[in-house]
């Protein structure tokens, strides 16, 4: 009766053990620009507006049409564009001596959020605006999107702080692929 009651709790432990492993999925409940608006207002307001970029809210893919210059924005080749992204849609500035653009994209299947990120990360010019460079270009994959953060180091830090506060998930891994010098 022991032996079995001790085997049984060692098997509730080590269940318990492994559901905290593996890989954490999100799903946000609104839409890809709801979910872009919710990380732009967040860091936003941990900036303030008068020192958040002037920026704008545009869609570049959606199941029904692709933005011809999506490829310029995102990174992407248009046959990855086709390939992978369900939705993608862009927050940047308004004046192109700002370099600030968040990006997001949902992606057709969450399996391929690694791969697209990687992409992103090798296609995405860092020093596309005129006379003027972003501190810190990163991806981070949360769940079936993949974010592009392009801007001031200031700036950058305010949208993963709230891209950790939206989510609840601290553990977000930022893969940063470009800074300044």
């Amino acid at each position: 009766m022991k032996k079995t009651l001790v085997l049984l709790i060692s098997l509730l432990l080590l269940v318990t053990v492994f559901t905290g492993c593996g890989e954490k999925t999100y799903k946000y409940d609104g839409t890809t620009e709801e979910f872009l608006a919710a990380v732009v207002n967040g860091a936003t307001a941990t900036l303030g507006e008068d020192n958040y970029p002037f920026s704008e809210t545009l869609p570049l893919v959606s199941a029904d049409s692709s933005n011809e210059n999506a490829p310029n924005y995102i990174g992407l080749t248009q046959e990855q564009i086709t390939q992978y992204v369900a939705e993608s849609c862009i927050s940047s500035a308004l004046f192109s001596t700002s370099p600030h653009q968040v990006l997001i994209v949902k992606c057709k299947s969450a399996a391929d959020t690694s791969a697209v990120a990687t992409a992103i990360a090798s296609g995405f010019d860092s020093g596309r605006w005129i006379c003027v460079i972003p501190d810190r270009s990163e991806t981070v994959v949360v769940g079936e999107y993949v974010f592009l953060l392009v801007s001031k180091n200031a700036t950058v830090d305010a949208l993963e702080s709230s891209l950790k506060t939206v989510t609840g998930d601290d553990a977000l891994k930022f893969n940063v692929f470009f800074t300044a010098e």
